[in-house]
């Protein structure tokens, strides 16, 4: 096991779109739709459980096995940071999951599992999300909410997450960074 390591991380997603049209005979319009600039993110490794406070991180990327659920627990020390030390979460504040597989309809759902699930997501049985090949992201953000009970909190009775392939074995970087202060 390595020593104490100091996590912080930045995220910038500014999508901006632009549909251009012709209006009657001669007149041409471009409109632009962006997304405001709270959308970058600056993380901390703070001595607080403050909004951006971030302490842990688990990154991979897993083959999942053609139809096969795979349950994550962040909280309950089964899972490894990336120097190998156990992680123990109480709140993620960014899930991104990206699945890399290049086949459509090689797809990964997202959803609370069925035992100590998140309670931020859905149950399989309503449909959860979906990150979808090629290329196909999900990202869930919690950067700034502190506290117990508000935001992607999670704890030993709720920390599973469950992620299912299609019936094609699907491969996919999974990152959560996270605090284990509320």
């Amino acid at each position: 096991m390595a020593g104490a390591q100091a996590v912080t991380g930045a995220l910038n997603f500014t999508p901006s779109f632009n549909q251009t049209g012709v209006f009657g005979a001669l007149s041409s319009f471009t409109s632009q739709q962006q997304l405001p600039s709270f959308t970058t993110v600056q993380y901390q490794n703070t001595t607080t459980g403050t909004a951006l406070f971030v302490d842990q991180l688990y990154a991979a990327t897993l083959t999942f096995v053609a139809s096969t659920a795979q349950t994550f627990h962040f909280n309950n020390a089964s899972l490894l940071d990336p120097f190998g030390n156990t992680l123990a979460m109480l709140r993620i504040r960014e899930l991104i999951i990206l699945n890399t597989s290049l086949t459509a309809g090689w797809d990964l759902s997202v959803a609370q599992a069925a035992s100590n699930g998140v309670t931020w997501l859905p149950v399989v049985a309503n449909g959860p999300p979906h990150a979808y090949a090629n290329g196909g992201l999900l990202r869930l953000s919690d950067p700034n909410s502190s506290g117990a009970g508000v935001g992607q909190v999670i704890s030993g009775s709720t920390d599973g997450i469950v992620l299912t392939p299609t019936a094609h074995a699907v491969t996919a970087v999974i990152l959560a960074l996270g605090a284990s202060i509320l």
